[in-house]
């Protein structure tokens, strides 16, 4: 008996170092985060590959299991669009930098680092530097100047711009909290002294108000501030905090406009602030601040973001939708002529069906912001990226016709813009076996985008034991519902190589949100899942972006009911087809935030059909989200949950 606990545990103990070693060896694939053109071809006389080539700086991560935190990395790469030829640098570690930006003429980089406590300092500290060609101009304290909190990085606040003139630095930053102090301490003899030399006293009895912050990966940020960086300062006033924002608003993604104004978005967060984090609902206007004279853009009752001017400075464009409704969903495209403050739709909402024939048709913009630089030269062109029903899209939109050109040339990868300039294309390229690449192209012209011909600056390997990977995507249709609605969902399926007369275990994956989807890129966990001897099967219920705006609204109302039946129609489906092997006995559940609630609520109601289930961060008790979330308007859209919130209302 003692022998055979023993070999037990030396068989689940050679499975434990195998998926460790596994996870560790997937972990080490590098991710890229962002890539820019940093040179345009020389005018001048040269003759030969050096006057075409072009310097190309990107971004990537890595997971470091040593020091237990992501280090980042830049990479150089000098490409010669004419030659194809490609050469690229030696990795260099970059982690302590929050943000880097190039100047307009590329004279300058403004580089905002993040310094660690050390042993003179207790506390981190960022640190604003700005670097020539061939040196560093300055390192400036920003704590020491006392001025505001820590600036921030994150997608929905994050500004980092420089001004046309290339002399100031606009940024968001934490207002600075006045400190306080208990009602007892005992002041310092030279209290009155200081007060009467200017410095501020702290507010008695205010160390533990309570602050509200802006909730999921935002917490500790209360409130926001527009500040400018005086790049020529040296002795005078380095920032200056802009007054002009109403207090009922917090502003973010704020740019220079290009007569020295600035442009930007302004949330509001009366009478409390809702989380922002996956929610492009809330409500929000794009501002026009100019000699501190405030004006919106837009009216009442939009969400609005990713405000982008034209290189020529004729138009502003930004993403917009409705405020309420689900969290996530499709934005249209608005265009402001500058000049006369006209504005219009460029592209619409789409409410659209899938049809199951052309997965790249274009269903309408599923992202959360369009590329910082994405105008092609002539200023009639955007290139922006979208999720599509499988795939992440780029695509080119006129912004005068409104005709929309699908980059991808296949749904076996997918495809995002990084960056334009001078009509060089960077894009990510990846698929569930290939880890991201960067690929690099010069758009054609107008009508023939669709024979753009990319050149692959890192190499677009297989990731090794994925080599007989298949995957595809099964498209059916829900066949339990009486009513006309929406109907269609998708799954993306994995399958690793297997011998004749096994079959595979199958991991059912159900994605979070619910208003996001499962696209035909690279994922670390499947495939760590895959290297590991499991099928995947990742779900797209309805409910999910990149079908049109009319799967989105489908859910609301319906969740932890249709959405768990799809979930189990698809499990059934893809596990009854002979030819992926899947183990219909051998099923598990896997799913995290809305997928740990869809995996609780399978396991629950279909309990003879899975074998276990793993739940990352679930959603399980949705009473309590109304008075402990930051997205406590999310649910009305469980209308049993609500019936009982307002039957005890009552009570």
């Amino acid at each position: 008996m003692l022998a055979i606990r023993r070999r037990r545990m030396n068989r689940i103990k050679r499975k434990m170092d195998k998926a460790t070693k596994t996870f560790r060896t997937v972990a080490r694939v590098p991710s890229l985060a962002s890539a820019q053109v940093l040179r345009e071809p020389s005018t001048d006389e040269e003759v030969g590959p050096i006057r075409d080539n072009l310097l190309v700086s990107s971004l990537w991560s890595q997971i470091c299991h040593e020091s237990n935190k992501t280090i980042w990395y830049r990479m150089q790469h000098i490409v010669n669009p004419t030659t194809r030829q490609v050469s690229s640098l030696m990795p260099q570690d970059c982690s302590s930098e929050l943000s880097s930006k190039f100047s307009p003429t590329g004279k300058y980089r403004a580089v905002l680092k993040d310094v660690p406590p050390s042993a003179n300092s207790q506390t981190k500290k960022q640190f604003m530097e700005i670097w020539g060609k061939s040196n560093r101009i300055s390192a400036t304290d920003l704590e020491a100047l006392d001025v505001h909190g820590d600036v921030y990085f994150d997608v929905e606040f994050k500004s980092f711009d420089w001004s046309p003139k290339e002399d100031s630095i606009l940024y968001i930053a934490e207002t600075k909290i006045p400190k306080s102090e208990p009602f007892y301490k005992r002041s310092a003899q030279d209290s009155a002294s200081k007060a009467s030399s200017g410095d501020k006293k702290p507010k008695k009895g205010e160390e533990y108000l309570y602050k509200e912050d802006w909730g999921e990966q935002m917490v500790g940020k209360h409130r926001p501030a527009l500040a400018v960086f005086n790049v020529q300062s040296e002795n005078g006033q380095i920032v200056s905090m802009l007054e002009g924002i109403p207090d009922n608003f917090s502003p973010a993604q704020a740019l220079w406009a290009p007569d020295g104004s600035i442009v930007g978005i302004v949330w509001d967060h009366e009478p409390r602030r809702l989380g922002l984090y996956a929610c492009t609902n809330r409500s929000s206007y794009v501002f026009h601040l100019a000699e501190g004279t405030f004006k919106l853009l837009t009216s009442e009752g939009l969400s609005v973001r990713s405000p982008r001017f034209s290189p020529d400075g004729k138009y502003l464009l930004w993403l917009e939708r409705k405020v309420g409704g689900p969290h996530n969903g499709a934005q249209r495209l608005i265009k402001y002529e500058w000049a006369t403050g006209k504005s219009g739709v460029v592209l619409d909402i789409i409410a659209d069906k899938l049809d199951g024939v052309d997965p790249l048709k274009f269903r309408g913009i599923f992202c959360s912001a369009i590329p910082t630089r994405s105008w092609s030269k002539d200023n009639r062109r955007l290139l922006m990226n979208t999720m599509g029903p499988t795939t992440i899209t780029s695509f080119v939109i006129n912004i005068e016709s409104g005709k929309v050109t699908v980059l991808n040339s296949s749904t076996d990868y997918s495809l995002s813009v990084l960056d334009v300039y001078d009509d060089y294309v960077l894009c990510a390229k990846s698929s569930p076996k290939h880890p991201k690449t960067l690929v690099f192209a010069k758009l054609p012209e107008e009508g023939n985008e669709k024979n753009i011909d990319w050149v692959y600056l890192t190499e677009y390997e297989v990731l090794p034991g994925l080599e007989k990977l298949e995957y595809g995507v099964h498209y059916t249709q829900a066949s339990y519902d009486g009513d006309n609605g929406f109907k269609d969902l998708n799954a993306i399926y994995l399958k690793p190589d297997v011998s004749d007369g096994s079959t595979l275990p199958v991991i059912i994956w159900p994605h979070g949100g619910p208003h996001g989807n499962f696209v035909n890129a690279f994922n670390n966990d499947a495939a760590v899942f895959s290297l590991l001897g499991f099928g995947v099967i990742m779900v797209n219920y309805r409910g999910s972006t990149g079908m049109g705006e009319d799967c989105v609204n489908y859910l609301l109302g319906k969740i932890g009911d249709a959405d768990v039946k799809d979930c189990q129609q698809i499990a059934e489906e893809l596990c009854s087809m002979e030819t992926l092997k899947f183990d219909s006995k051998r099923k598990v559940l896997f799913g995290g935030s809305h997928g740990g609630f869809l995996s609780a609520h399978l396991i629950g109601q279909y309990p003879e059909s899975f074998r276990c289930a793993v739940l990352l961060n679930p959603v399980t008790d949705v009473m309590s989200m109304s008075s402990v979330t930051d997205i406590p308007d999310w649910v009305p859209t469980k209308p049993r949950v609500y019936a009982i919130l307002l039957s005890m209302w009552y009570l």
